[in-house]
């Protein structure tokens, strides 16, 4: 197993810690990623329903994030950057440029949060290889989609980690 691939996971499912309420549960509930005692951390909510939790983050630099969880047995993990621009004409190469440029800022929150610029480090070594809307496997049972919804004043950046498919 790659080094990077397993710290990146570690960090990911560390954060989905075991509850004792949920037995039943291979990966436990959801926790939060971010929280809003970061000094890059602006704005942060978290909310969750059932085994669904959803966290929007607004930073120091405008981006703002919203992370959609989910999982019991199976992880899915969905990184909505909002991109406040027209990018209707923007190529795939932009929004895989872009997943690699958000993570570089989002491994700077903290110490904590450093090991998220290995997705982009993937992004960047599989760049011809990751198409937008497909499924790219990283390694057996992890899983990374990148996609987007653009819109004429603004675009949202999806990415999307899953333990299948």
């Amino acid at each position: 197993m790659n080094l990077n691939y397993f710290l990146f996971f570690l960090l990911i499912f560390t954060v989905l810690s075991c509850s004792s309420e949920q037995k039943k549960c291979r990966y436990g509930k959801a926790e939060p990623i971010f929280a809003p005692f970061y000094e890059k951390v602006v704005k942060h909510k978290f909310d969750q329903k059932g085994q669904l939790t959803f966290e929007h983050i607004i930073f120091d630099n405008k981006m703002e994030l919203e992370i959609q969880q989910s999982g019991c047995d199976n992880i899915r993990q969905v990184f909505k950057f909002k991109i406040p621009e027209d990018v209707q004409k923007q190529k795939a190469d932009y929004f895989k440029e872009m997943t690699i440029q958000f993570f570089g800022y989002l491994s700077l929150v903290s110490d904590q949060h450093f090991s998220l610029h290995h997705l982009g480090k993937v992004v960047s070594q599989h760049f011809d290889e990751i198409k937008l809307g497909k499924p790219f496997m990283m390694q057996e049972n992890y899983y990374l989609k990148i996609d987007r919804i653009a819109g004429e004043n603004e675009a949202i950046l999806l990415v999307e980690l899953s333990s299948s498919y």
